[in-house]
């Protein structure tokens, strides 16, 4: 079967007084892992003019949050049945208070390095090797 290339842009949004990470549930409508867990990210729109301006638009609309991209943690690819994903996931710094989007997000949770783990959460995406990279780094 021949897989479509789907590219992406992720927004890693940490507390960092607490180190905890903002993750949302998924909608169970949505195509890809209905009902994973993922961080706020999207893909672009053609008005969009950069990746960093899609990851800036995304956060905004899932989790109403402001959201500016400082550095870029790198590309982490993952696949569905029928697609090759890349995303290229960005660190940050935000405000603001959290509003989901309820058409793309059922909730969302600020989650610790072992809460993640404890609460086995159902991660999408390649992001169970995302949350690896930051707690090496020492940001979780």
């Amino acid at each position: 079967m021949e897989h479509k290339l789907k590219i992406g842009a992720s927004a890693v949004i940490i507390d960092n007084a607490q180190k905890k990470i903002l993750l949302i549930k998924r909608a169970s409508r949505l195509p890809d892992f209905p009902g994973y867990w993922a961080f706020p990210a999207g893909t672009p729109d053609p008005t969009d003019e950069s990746i960093k301006e899609t990851v800036i638009r995304e956060v905004k609309e899932e989790v109403g949050l402001n959201f500016k991209p400082t550095k870029k943690m790198g590309f982490y690819e993952s696949s569905t049945e029928d697609k090759k994903i890349v995303s290229l996931v960005f660190l940050g710094e935000w405000d603001g208070k959290v509003k989901i989007q309820e058409n793309e997000v059922s909730g969302y949770g600020w989650f610790a390095y072992d809460e993640i783990h404890n609460k086995k959460l159902l991660l999408a995406f390649a992001y169970s090797e995302v949350i690896e990279d930051l707690h090496k780094k020492g940001f979780l």
